[in-house]
């Protein structure tokens, strides 16, 4: 997700992945946000358990509801206005569904609702502490600027 302004940005990079512990599937999220407001940069690295977070299943759930990818025509061409948000997901296509990623500009896309709605769900839920899956913490995927742009930039599936 990005949001952009002449004043303030952020940038966010969620990755989602699935676990299996004691019988017991759920998922876990580890995000890594650059925000700049003004000169000042902060970066953080946090994590949703969803062991203990149900929002995090019920957002991963409504990805599938997300309206199908559809490319645009010539004719379809916008100018973002000077103040908007971004919102992408790359992840494998299901079955028999053509490869590719979703996005949205604007918060009218039903992307970037899913986005807000996923905000609010998980809102009290991040923690800086890794979680711990069958006895050991989990190692970040992102534990650093370079490789939260390498997940940022990277071709889907």
């Amino acid at each position: 997700m990005e949001l952009a302004s002449p004043q303030y940005d952020r940038n966010e990079i969620a990755l989602l992945s699935r676990w299996k512990d004691e019988g017991r599937t759920f998922w876990i999220a580890e995000r890594w946000r650059r925000q700049r407001e003004w000169d000042e940069v902060t970066t953080s690295h946090d994590w949703v358990d969803g062991r203990s977070c149900p929002g995090l299943a019920r957002t991963v759930e409504a990805i599938a509801a997300l309206p199908p990818l559809k490319f645009g025509t010539a004719d379809d061409h916008r100018i973002p206005p000077s103040h908007f948000t971004s919102v992408t997901l790359r992840g494998p296509a299901a079955e028999n569904a053509v490869q590719g990623t979703l996005g949205g500009e604007l918060i009218v896309t039903g992307v970037n609702s899913w986005w807000s709605s996923a905000e609010a769900a998980m809102k009290d839920c991040w923690t800086a502490e890794a979680p711990s899956v069958r006895g050991s913490s989990i190692t970040p995927r992102m534990a650093s600027d370079a490789e939260a742009e390498t997940f940022r930039t990277r071709v889907p599936f």
